[in-house]
């Protein structure tokens, strides 16, 4: 999870940014990157796909699902590691985007809720924290000084999860 990596894309790359839950709006967006660009369209997620919208469960189903094909991947952001945290038990603040995110999943029945913080719970542990893609673009969640590229300490951590300097 303290990671990052590099990949050789060779072919069409989209970056999109922040999802928030809106399940239809990016599946709409990936189905026109796909017949834009074509089907083998690698696609980075900046992140923040759950939150705030109202359909949580579905966006984190068509990531899973996505990452399967090999055609997605996500890097760590605030919200995803929130959600993370507050499956793995942690104390975090439960604010309004969260707590549609929380409602959606503890109205699942308990088996499916079970089933769900162990995929996401591995799912988050298998993102890297940025990507460096042909050594020469570099995609985070809220961005990356030149200087941080090839590191992952805490500093780095908080700059790309909120661009935050630690001083």
């Amino acid at each position: 999870m303290d990671n990052y990596i590099r990949l050789s894309v060779s072919s069409q790359l989209v970056v999109i940014g922040d999802i928030h839950g809106c399940y239809y709006e990016f599946l709409d967006m990936i189905d026109r990157v796909f017949s834009t660009y074509g089907e083998d369209t690698f696609i980075i997620s900046v992140g923040d796909t759950v939150d705030r919208g109202d359909f949580n469960l579905e966006v984190i189903q068509l990531c899973f699902q996505l990452q399967k094909e090999g055609k997605f991947i996500e890097v760590q952001s605030n919200h995803n590691l929130k959600l993370y945290r507050w499956f793995k038990g942690k104390n975090v603040n439960i604010s309004y985007g969260m707590q549609k995110t929380v409602s959606q999943i503890l109205s699942l029945p308990e088996e499916k809720r079970e089933s769900l913080k162990k995929r996401y719970i591995s799912y988050y542990e298998s993102l890297p924290l940025y990507v460096v893609v042909n050594d020469s673009i570099v995609v985070a969640h809220a961005g990356i000084k030149d200087e941080m590229v090839g590191k992952t300490d805490k500093k780095v951590k908080r700059f790309c999860y909120i661009r935050a300097d630690n001083r």
